[in-house]
């Protein structure tokens, strides 16, 4: 039991390691994509957000059937 006992201990160390370093990972993830929103924000136009297009030929499919 000993054994097991430190065996466990041993495995619970690893995970909070892991767990530490899955963290760092995420919150880095997180900062990146709020500066990309952020500069995304800040670069609209001075007008504001511009619509999207609702008619046009680019990135529509026409589909023809006789």
């Amino acid at each position: 039991t000993v054994n097991s006992s430190l065996a466990i201990k041993n495995w619970m160390m690893h995970q909070e390691k892991d767990n530490l370093l899955l963290q760092k990972v995420l919150q880095g993830q997180e900062d990146m994509i709020m500066g990309l929103l952020a500069s995304a924000i800040s670069a609209q136009p001075v007008t504001g957000p511009q619509p999207l297009a609702s008619a046009g030929a680019i990135g529509t499919k026409v589909h023809v059937t006789a």
